[in-house]
């Protein structure tokens, strides 16, 4: 694998093997269920190990208990912005729908659908450095101390940033007549 000549130090090659033996098979079935196409999954795959031989003084500094999480979001973006370059009039969206409760009729969903699209869309309109941060920690419940890991920023700057990244979503939503 040539993953393995990005790796420096045998400690850090231990932790890259330790990770692609222990999650590369649910990272080829995240990269499988998002593009639904084996090879292009198995070039995700890569691709994420490729990021992940890059980073891997970054990962080490995460505990080992968010590895898989973390891994999981690196491929899960990484399949969705490959999604997004193939097919770039589609969406993708996890929305989940309870239809166990009652008082929703149907135009209640496709209310909450519109508005879940809504806040997508300002969610991809807000710039990199905002948008990461919200992700990591609304989509992906990392703690501000681990996004800051992840993201080389000390906590009280992603702190601000969520901050920053939230008055910016409430400002782009009410523009856009979803907020009051």
């Amino acid at each position: 694998m040539i993953s393995f000549a990005l790796v420096e130090r045998q400690s850090q090659l231990c932790l890259f093997e330790f990770l692609y033996r222990t999650y590369s098979q649910g990272m080829f079935q995240i990269a499988y269920g998002i593009l639904h196409d084996v090879q292009h999954a198995e070039d995700m795959v890569a691709e994420t190990y490729i990021r992940v031989a890059k980073n891997i003084n970054r990962i080490a500094e995460i505990p080992a208990d968010k590895h898989r999480s973390y891994l999981k979001m690196i491929i899960r973006n990484i399949c969705i912005d490959y999604y997004r370059s193939i097919h770039p009039t589609d969406t993708i969206y996890e929305i989940p729908l309870d239809l166990s409760d009652n008082s929703s009729g149907p135009e209640d969903i496709i209310i909450d659908r519109i508005t879940v699209e809504a806040i997508v869309q300002a969610i991809s309109e807000l710039p990199d450095k905002y948008r990461d941060v919200l992700k990591l920690s609304y989509l992906y419940d990392h703690t501000t101390e681990e996004i800051g890991i992840a993201l080389n920023l000390s906590t009280n700057t992603v702190h601000k940033r969520i901050s920053r990244a939230k008055k910016l979503l409430k400002v782009i939503l009410t523009k856009e007549g979803v907020l009051q």
